[in-house]
């Protein structure tokens, strides 16, 4: 009997810009599901933004430091002050679905959750609502966590070449709703991803992940 396909919600994200986008290239969705993108430096940035965000810890300096990042206090100071009061970082939840011939397990980890309440902090050059409305994470997100609300807060980055210091441009904030249809909108994309993935005789990656922490 065939293990369950493992699914997160970024697999799923991916999916969606490579049908939905001209930018987001079918090597590197590919590539995603075989487990060999390697982190772009936007990416690696993101990463030790968010870690600074959740452990803060000033170094002797008087800045931020992690993964050869250096960042302002500011920078990570004031995205902290958007962090509602309570809760959890770092929290992941599973749903089981039945696709077709498959079970399939959907995984989603959101950044900070405080009742119902979703967080989501991420870095960006520039700040562009439409991308995080169309964005299926946080509808898988606030599917499986039946959140009222997930927020996103977009921390617009500069890095200085003079001090190698990554300075904050700004701050933007949005929060995004569940709405009557999500759930079957997530649901079709899933199908359709799962039709992807046996059309193209990638299932067995996915099936292999079982047990990897996501």
């Amino acid at each position: 009997m065939n293990r369950p396909l493992r699914i997160n919600a970024t697999l799923l994200e991916s999916f969606r810009l490579y049908r939905q986008t001209e930018w987001f290239d079918e090597s590197e969705l590919i590539a995603s599901i075989k487990g060999e993108f390697l982190p772009t430096p936007a990416i690696r940035l993101g990463r030790a933004y968010h870690s600074c965000v959740e452990q803060p810890q000033l170094s002797l300096a008087g800045f931020y430091e992690r993964d050869g990042f250096r960042f302002e206090p500011k920078a990570i100071d004031e995205m902290r002050t958007r962090i509602l009061p309570g809760g959890l970082f770092e929290v992941k939840t599973t749903k089981t679905l039945s696709i077709e011939a498959d079970d399939v397990t959907l995984v989603c980890k959101c950044d900070h959750i405080v009742g119902s309440h979703i967080d989501e902090f991420k870095t960006s050059d520039r700040f562009d609502a439409d991308r995080y409305l169309a964005s299926v994470q946080w509808r898988v997100m606030a599917w499986l966590f039946e959140a009222s609300s997930v927020g996103y807060h977009v921390a617009t980055l500069a890095e200085d070449d003079e001090d190698d210091m990554v300075r904050l441009k700004g701050i933007e904030s949005m929060n995004v709703f569940p709405y009557a249809g999500l759930e079957g909108d997530c649901r079709e994309l899933v199908h359709e991803f799962c039709q992807y993935l046996h059309t193209k005789g990638l299932e067995d990656y996915l099936r292999k992940q079982m047990g990897v922490a996501v």
